[in-house]
């Protein structure tokens, strides 16, 4: 299948199974996808459209070095927020050199990166909703909470809102209450795969974590 046209039309992007979109041979295909609102709604489904791959020559990338070099830069940016979403008080020069962007980039084109702002949005579309519902029962509130219970409830499920999203930090410990409340968290939802599955592992992992490890020695 090809396309020698030079236009390239949007179609609703299907992400698996038998009709899962695909590039036209030769050609690469980019996603765009839109974030649930609020109420769990999207403006529109994500879209695809199947491009040319552009080939640079080392004269187009002396062109655009000071760009790359932005970019570049733009990539530790997002390991320094990372960083510091995490609560650590600092970064080091290995955390951010050109080894650590490139296994950064390496993992968020694999889809394995956990950034504070994926882990956040995850936990708004899967977790929170089930975790007011747990935290109402718990405390008998009824299915009309007025707006003060609304408000503890809500400040309640943002600490551990929060925690996840720490979970971005490589370095990132707990200790084993927390570990294990927010373990019992991940049980209101399938972990079976993706985004809870890889948080589950990592908290399973920090088991295995000694004292010096967990103080940086």
């Amino acid at each position: 299948m090809s396309n020698i046209s030079d236009r390239h039309n949007f179609v609703t992007y299907i992400s698996a199974g038998k009709e899962q979109t695909q590039a036209y041979a030769g050609q690469r295909l980019s996603v765009v996808r839109f974030k649930k609102d609020k109420d769990g709604k999207k403006a529109k489904d994500s879209q695809a459209v199947s491009v040319p791959i552009t080939q640079l020559t080392t004269d187009d990338m002396h062109d655009l070095v000071v760009h790359i070099n932005s970019w570049f830069h733009s990539v530790q940016d997002e390991i320094i927020r990372d960083a510091c979403v995490a609560n650590r008080d600092c970064v080091t020069d290995d955390d951010i050199d050109v080894g650590a962007v490139k296994q950064y980039l390496q993992q968020q084109a694999a889809g394995e990166r956990l950034t504070g702002d994926v882990i956040t949005s995850w936990f708004v579309a899967e977790l929170q909703d089930v975790m007011l519902v747990a935290f109402a029962d718990k405390l008998g509130i009824g299915d009309a909470p007025d707006a003060e219970q609304t408000a503890k409830l809500e400040k309640m499920c943002n600490v551990y809102r929060d925690k996840f999203a720490s979970m971005a930090g490589g370095r990132t410990m707990f200790d084993i209450a927390t570990r294990g409340k927010l373990a019992k968290a991940l049980e209101l939802v399938d972990c079976s795969e993706g985004i809870g599955q890889k948080l589950a592992a990592k908290l399973k992992a920090m088991e295995n974590v000694s004292v010096e490890e967990m103080l940086g020695l």
